[in-house]
């Protein structure tokens, strides 16, 4: 258990001050950082496209803005799921993955390599930190290989849910 804390911890580091995880029955609620409207939109897209690849039901996506003192306006998103624990893991990898796949020049969704997604340090939500429950038999590897190939594989998906929440700011 100490092998895996410590090999979590490098690869997705954490800041605890950014969201809350909340559980209600069967819905579990996935919250993405501070951003702006790009980022919000492309974190959840990917918790929404990742989610259904694994076979769970997405109830909404939203993004919306809220204000703070001392930061000022910015935009912030939650995508509720229905399903079981199975998948966990890529479906909180999702947002975090996906913000790799948009280019930063033209805001197009775009498939960018593996290790380019992998080998990054950004900081992420306190809900979408991976636990040993979220992986279940698969490892942290096994996990994020899933989760790469269910962006990669569905861009048009993550294409039309980002633009989704993008102009509406709700999915579906």
């Amino acid at each position: 258990m100490i092998k895996f804390l410590t090999i979590l911890v490098l690869a997705i580091p954490v800041s605890a001050s950014f969201s809350h995880e909340v559980l209600r029955s069967s819905f579990l609620t996935l919250d993405a950082p501070i951003g702006t409207l790009e980022f919000a939109s492309i974190h959840e897209a990917g918790h929404v496209v990742c989610a259904k690849s694994v076979g769970m039901t997405v109830t909404r996506a939203l993004v919306f803005q809220r204000s703070k003192s001392g930061v000022g306006v910015y935009w912030k998103g939650t995508t509720t799921l229905r399903g079981g624990s199975r998948g966990m893991a890529v479906a909180k990898m999702g947002g975090n993955f996906a913000e790799f796949f948009i280019d930063d020049r033209t805001r197009a969704v775009k498939v960018p390599g593996f290790l380019d997604v992998v080998g990054n340090r950004n900081v992420i939500s306190e809900t979408d930190v991976i636990t040993q429950a979220d992986l279940g038999a698969d490892s942290l590897l096994t996990a994020q290989h899933k989760t790469y190939r269910a962006l990669a594989g569905n861009v048009a998906l993550l294409s039309k849910v980002y633009q989704q929440l993008r102009s509406r700011h709700a999915y579906p």
